[in-house]
């Protein structure tokens, strides 16, 4: 995994986690559940002991319930890598 790659560092710490999330697709549909696995163009949505692929390209927003620290502070608040999302 490229540690420059926002993406895969979201979706790895969405998955390590088990965070669950809220899926919106490009047409509007709300999928909700935890990632399963992820690779380039897809992945796997769980929930209820039900799994769901999801290709990457129908994918408008991922909102986590929780909010998601990647980054740690260096620096100023300006010079910070913090990325923090909130649902």
């Amino acid at each position: 995994m490229d540690s420059h790659n926002v993406q895969d560092v979201f979706l790895s710490h969405l998955h390590t986690k088990r965070t669950p999330v809220t899926v919106f697709l490009m047409n509007g549909i709300r999928l909700l559940g935890t990632i399963d696995s992820f690779d380039k163009f897809s992945l796997v949505l769980r929930r209820d002991r039900h799994s769901q692929i999801v290709y990457k390209h129908t994918i408008s927003t991922i909102v986590p319930l929780t909010v998601v620290q990647l980054f740690e502070r260096q620096g100023s608040p300006q010079q910070g890598r913090t990325l923090s999302l909130r649902s």
